[in-house]
């Protein structure tokens, strides 16, 4: 069987210019080489790249809860716009009612003022003619007895009468305008 081999090594070398030794000891050389990068670069490189997975696991579980919380931040924002609306059309529908009712209490307010008014414009036209009539019933009083007096004094005929009555009717005239 040795001889066998050395026949086919004998062969491949010749033919394909391959040295099987050279082989065997190439490739205990690069088994040497793979335990050396096993032991000593495998390792760390193997830590580094799980490191690297778990911070991009970490990442991507970050950005997903952050677009979690966008999300719901803006379901949020859009849920209290639609609130703020509802509140905009509330608040502007509650003063046009209020600047209704505000304007209708003004209106009644100006008309009571303008009645009160009316009825002290009136109250002082009555009293104005109340006074005037005290005064013409006091002027015609003077004069009633300025006349009896006259007729007193002196004995009067028909035609001083008929004066002394037209004098005291162009008197109360007088006295009247």
């Amino acid at each position: 069987m040795t001889e066998a081999l050395e026949s086919i090594s004998k062969l491949v070398s010749e033919s394909l210019g391959i040295d099987l030794g050279t082989i065997l000891i190439q490739l205990i050389g690069i088994l040497i080489m793979f335990l050396i990068v096993k032991k000593y670069l495998w390792a760390p490189i193997t830590e580094n790249i799980e490191k690297r997975r778990e911070y991009v696991e970490k990442q991507i579980t970050e950005a997903e809860d952050n677009n979690k919380k966008a999300a719901s931040y803006k379901d949020k924002y859009e849920q209290r716009l639609k609130d703020a609306k509802g509140e905009r059309r509330d608040i502007i529908s509650k003063a046009r009612i209020d600047a209704k009712l505000e304007g209708e209490r003004i209106i009644e307010k100006s008309k009571a003022e303008a009645l009160l008014e009316t009825k002290k414009a009136q109250d002082v036209i009555e009293k104005e003619k109340e006074i005037a009539k005290q005064e013409l019933q006091k002027d015609t009083l003077d004069i009633a007895f300025s006349i009896a007096q006259k007729i007193v004094e002196k004995e009067v005929s028909k035609e001083d009468n008929k004066d002394i009555v037209n004098d005291f009717l162009k008197e109360v005239d007088n006295h009247a305008s």
